[in-house]
């Protein structure tokens, strides 16, 4: 019966992380991505290793040439 729930709290988190990012009309779209992204990385935590969907994050955040303010830690990925 819990295994029901699984899927739902995926969605539910997977929604209230593209929420939480930087959203208003004109960027309704990277909203949906966010959201899109975060049902992914809610998915990789259900593995029960948290170091997955975070080490995913990181290297979803980290883009080419935005180096100039990246965190030491993903110096790796410029």
């Amino acid at each position: 019966m819990q295994w029901v729930w699984i899927p739902l709290a995926i969605a539910l988190s997977g929604l209230c992380f593209g929420v939480s990012h930087p959203s208003g009309k004109a960027r309704w779209p990277y909203a949906a991505w966010a959201s899109v992204m975060g049902i992914g990385l809610g998915a990789a935590a259900v593995t029960g290793n948290l170091l997955v969907p975070v080490v995913a994050h990181l290297v979803a955040v980290q883009r080419p040439g935005n180096c100039e303010d990246a965190h030491p830690y993903l110096l790796l990925f410029c």
